[in-house]
């Protein structure tokens, strides 16, 4: 008989890290939140995958967190699918 074993795959740590959803030191997600008279919203968003040729739309954002620094979207963001995809 044959014994299978399942293959372990060590995952970087999932946080919050300044309001964004990290895997180590890369996002995943972030909230947002609006809170008017009468009210709020708030939502979440995860990031399971994208076309990286529309990241070239983006620019660097002045407000961002202060661990993310000056990296690219490239070098700041990870998509979920290719942890759990």
């Amino acid at each position: 008989t044959t014994t299978a074993t399942a293959a372990t795959t060590t995952l970087p740590t999932f946080r919050l890290r300044e309001n964004d959803y990290v895997l180590g030191e890369r996002k995943i997600g972030g909230n947002a939140q609006s809170i008017i008279s009468g009210g709020f919203l708030h939502h979440t968003s995860f990031l399971w995958d994208w076309d990286p040729a529309n990241m070239d739309y983006l620019t660097l954002p002045e407000k961002r967190p202060r661990y993310r620094g000056d990296r690219s979207h490239d070098e700041f963001l990870v998509k979920l699918k290719d942890h759990y995809g």
